[in-house]
């Protein structure tokens, strides 16, 4: 009995750290690709890179 509750145990442990890593690597992609477009923006003194990665979003969608 106790055997298969550890088992479990490590099963659900495992799963969880597996959603934290995930969702940290997500939040790493996301930052990174806001850092590009908040670079792009300050260089072009516009918000014009913003409005065309949106466009693109929504077409890719």
């Amino acid at each position: 009995m106790t055997f298969y509750l550890n088992c479990l145990l490590i099963c659900v442990a495992t799963a969880c750290f597996g959603f934290l890593i995930g969702f940290q690597l997500a939040h790493i992609y996301y930052c990174r690709k806001m850092i590009i477009l908040a670079k792009r923006c300050i260089n072009t003194g516009t918000i014009a890179p913003v409005l065309v990665e949106i466009e693109n979003q929504s077409e890719t969608s």
